[in-house]
């Protein structure tokens, strides 16, 4: 070790240099050990968000081609979505030291399949809440047959140029225009909020809890490679001990949000411009144009951002900390040091970290009694 400390270098209210530097010399080792983020440092583990692209992508292709056969896995959908994001916001008081978990950048493909529900399922059925109250009124009739008929004639076939369907039942028509109209206002509320979250500036650095089992086995503190100590704060319950590091990656993902919030608010709003006013036969080639492109690649884009940043942060070590390590362990007789190496978390360590920062609002439901 390269660092020179005076010998009343403090390391812990009841530590100081000179008590542990002697044994140095007898180049004691603890056991290797992983790093992984506390409770709401990791983004969206990339396992999840491989599923999530494995289901939207289809689901996508599909609004594309026929919309109407996927309306109620897109509802479903968004609401697995908008729930995730509500409770990581509930759970976190959307800190910034959090943001990782609670950022709702996976929200932006939801925002256009609700869009795009809300609007073309109104244009299909301009007249959906006066068949919804004749469904009422005649329970036992067709859909069709509730409409107004000159006596001696019959319907004119341009009069409703969009004939019922498996799916346009006028109940499942109210229910999926009120639905998507109700879950995009809850999309972009939360939006809305997350964009105000990211702009308010946290009250000193920012700085990011890292978790190790090596640092609950008496670990007093920790010493990198640039002469850097960090007090270990141990929790009994989970067995852990862990140290808070400059949070590099709460900063950036902090500007990342910003800018995609942005973003993601004027491109919805140029996708319901384009549901609005252009025709449902409108179409370039074969590719109808009455669709929310933007949000869709956008949203797929984003996606695709979460699953490389994530995969990079599981698989290496948080700045502010080197691979090799000295352990500062006090177990009550005599402090020593001893040298250890850090791997980082992985995939395990990265579900904990998120699924800890997502559920901790759950208390005892989620942690057991402790």
């Amino acid at each position: 070790m390269s660092c020179q400390f005076p010998a009343n270098k403090t390391i812990t209210a009841t530590l100081q240099w000179w008590q542990v530097r002697d044994t140095l010399a007898q180049n004691q080792t603890c056991e290797p050990s992983s790093l992984r983020p506390n409770i709401g440092g990791a983004l969206l583990p990339f396992i999840f968000v491989i599923i999530q692209i494995i289901v939207h992508l289809p689901v996508i292709i599909a609004r594309v081609a026929r919309w109407e056969d996927v309306q109620t896995l897109s509802i479903f959908l968004a609401i697995f979505n908008v729930a995730i994001v509500a409770q990581g916001y509930t759970s976190t008081n959307m800190a910034p030291e959090h943001v990782l978990v609670w950022s709702p950048m996976t929200l932006v493909i939801d925002a256009g399949a609700m869009l795009q529900l809300m609007v073309l399922v109104r244009a299909v059925h301009p007249n959906w809440l006066r068949e919804l109250r004749g469904t009422f009124r005649h329970p036992q009739a067709n859909p069709v047959e509730l409409r107004p008929l000159v006596p001696g004639q019959d319907t004119d076939p341009n009069e409703y140029p969009n004939p019922p369907t498996h799916n346009s039942h006028p109940l499942f028509v109210a229910f999926v225009i009120i639905t998507s109209s109700l879950l995009f206002l809850a999309i972009f509320a939360l939006q809305v909020a997350g964009l105000v979250a990211s702009f308010r500036n946290p009250p000193g650095p920012i700085l990011a809890s890292w978790c190790s089992a090596m640092f609950g086995h008496f670990g007093v503190a920790e010493l990198d490679l640039n002469c850097n100590f960090h007090p270990v704060t141990r929790n009994v319950h989970n067995g852990i001990g862990c140290i808070d590091l400059p949070g590099a990656r709460q900063h950036t993902w902090l500007i990342v949000t910003k800018i995609t919030l942005i973003l993601a608010i004027c491109i919805e709003g140029v996708d319901a411009l384009i549901l609005s006013f252009v025709s449902l036969e409108h179409s370039w080639w074969i590719v109808q144009l009455r669709r929310p492109w933007f949000t869709m690649i956008f949203g797929l884009t984003m996606l695709v951002l979460i699953l490389v940043v994530g995969t990079m942060d599981a698989y290496s070590l948080p700045p502010g900390i080197s691979e090799k390590i000295w352990l500062i362990v006090d177990t009550g007789t005599e402090p020593f040091i001893c040298m250890s190496r850090l791997s980082p978390a992985g995939l395990r360590g990265q579900l904990i970290g998120w699924l800890d920062g997502v559920l901790e609002g759950w208390n005892g439901i989620y942690n057991g009694s402790s």
